[in-house]
C-alpha cells in the first residue's frame, strides 16, 4: 500500500516536499535498521545516512574494480 502510494506520488509529484520529506524519514529508517543489523552481527558500521553508506561501498567497489 505505502509502496504504490509512493511510486504514484513519484510518477506523478516527483518535487513533492511532502514525498521528498517521506523518502528522507523512509532512508533514515533504513539507515537505523542497517546499524542495528551491525551491531547485532559485531559488525557496526558508522554510518549517518544512507548515502554515507552507499558513497563508501560504492567507492570500494569501484576501487576493487579498477575504476
Amino acid at each position: 500500500m505505502v509502496k504504490e502510494a509512493v511510486s504514484f506520488a513519484k510518477g506523478n509529484y516527483p518535487h513533492s516536499p511532502l514525498l521528498q520529506s517521506i523518502l528522507r524519514y523512509n532512508t533514515q529508517i533504513l539507515a537505523n535498521e542497517m546499524i542495528n543489523a551491525g551491531k547485532k552481527n559485531g559488525l557496526l558500521y558508522h554510518l549517518t545516512s544512507y548515502s554515507a553508506f552507499s558513497r563508501r561501498w560504492g567507492y570500494q567497489i569501484a576501487t576493487l574494480s579498477g575504476n
